[in-house]
């Protein structure tokens, strides 16, 4: 087994703890937040990923975090780029508690709690904001998503047909006071599904022209390539061009590097759109490229007093090869597993190997997992 403790110190930060195959002791930089411009450079260089952004927040020095609100927009922000709803709003509830009325926080911590199901809560805040005269797109657009989500698991026709016309009518409000293809596209989306295919083509067409804009003026690096490409293609949706949008969702994934949340989420809003035209609701997901996941349990390597063999230290090699071709074949990058010595480890180093993505869940506290589970060999010395 290579290096078991220096695995189990990726574990450091508690029970579940990401790690990504470049994010080991020699690339994962130690947090050095001494001043507010460090710390925006730690939330740039380390936020990209999981095990990096999650460094940062538990390493942070509170006082140098409290001299800037931008250090707290910027982790929120990249911690919801990840898909990480929880700690989004973790973030954003110390932010607010220092810089209470700032309007960009309350706005990103409404779309957290909307993205982890609190709707209610996302929309006390949002309703919070226009009362103070917030008339904003992004204040619109995120409540009229939390109208979109009411509507969807509404109990009566009544209310869908409510909480559906409030979703519209914010969403057109959002693109009426900016201009802007996020709450453009929205209100066209949402206009269909009301049916006023009208409306919804008119406005998906000057959508369009909006993204065509705007690709020619960015460049391949640009990080609204990847929105204004994903735009288009749900614009070319709404107008019932499906071929089209296959086209442009196909660039957006390819010619940009969108995070699996982005592609997600993107992938749940087509088939949404094609339900509501009345096509396979399955017929873009060839466009969307996701990394597969893999969840693993399996034996540890026998203990030097087992009597009956069950995993000799002997067929570690065989079985490790047997995981990594089964990993290759499946085309796995993330994993899901415990870190025990044997099967365990063997996935996750196997993961690493290739590149991928590990979280680690244990099922009590570090010191006894590795007395119980890794340490085969008892020994005095662990701290």
């Amino acid at each position: 087994m290579e290096n078991d403790l220096l695995h189990l110190d990726d574990l450091r930060h508690g029970p579940r703890h990401p790690v990504k195959g470049s994010d080991d002791s020699s690339t994962l930089k130690p947090s050095a937040d001494t001043t507010a411009a460090d710390a925006l450079a730690q939330i740039r260089e380390q936020g990209g990923t999981l095990a990096g952004l999650r460094m940062v927040w538990e390493k942070r020095c509170r006082s140098v975090w409290a001299e800037d609100v931008d250090i707290y927009r910027q982790a929120v922000g990249a911690a919801q780029k990840l898909g990480e709803a929880f700690l989004s709003y973790d973030i954003s509830r110390e932010g607010l508690r220092v810089f209470q009325d700032d309007v960009r926080l309350l706005q990103l911590q409404a779309l957290a709690l909307a993205r982890t199901g609190a709707t209610q809560r996302a929309s006390t805040i949002l309703v919070g904001l226009r009362k103070k005269g917030q008339d904003d797109e992004e204040t619109f657009g995120i409540l009229a998503r939390t109208h979109k989500d009411l509507w969807m698991i509404a109990a009566t026709e009544k209310d869908r047909e409510h909480h559906l016309q409030l979703s519209l009518d914010n969403y057109l409000k959002g693109y009426e006071c900016s201009g802007g293809y996020y709450t453009g596209i929205n209100a066209a989306s949402m206009a269909l599904v009301a049916g006023q295919t009208e409306t919804a083509r008119r406005i998906a067409n000057e959508v369009s022209v909006l993204c065509e804009e705007g690709l020619s003026k960015e460049g391949p690096n640009s990080p609204e390539l990847y929105w204004l490409l994903a735009t288009a293609a749900e614009a070319s949706l709404v107008s019932g061009d499906l071929e089209s949008a296959r086209v442009n969702y196909t660039r957006a994934t390819t010619e940009s590097n969108p995070g699996a949340a982005e592609i997600s989420r993107t992938r749940s809003q087509a088939r949404f759109l094609l339900k509501s035209l009345g096509e396979d609701d399955h017929a873009l997901d060839n466009c969307f490229i996701l990394p597969r996941i893999g969840l693993f349990t399996g034996h540890m390597l026998d203990r030097p007093d087992r009597t009956n063999a069950r995993f000799p230290a002997a067929l570690e090699e065989t079985v490790r090869a047997e995981i990594e071709t089964l990993i290759e074949r499946q085309d796995i990058s993330i994993g899901f597993s415990s870190l025990a010595c044997g099967g365990d480890m063997l996935f996750v180093e196997s993961i690493l190997k290739r590149g991928g993505e590990v979280h680690i869940f244990l099922p009590y506290d570090i010191k006894t997992f590795i007395e119980s589970s890794v340490q085969l060999i008892p020994r005095n010395d662990l701290t």
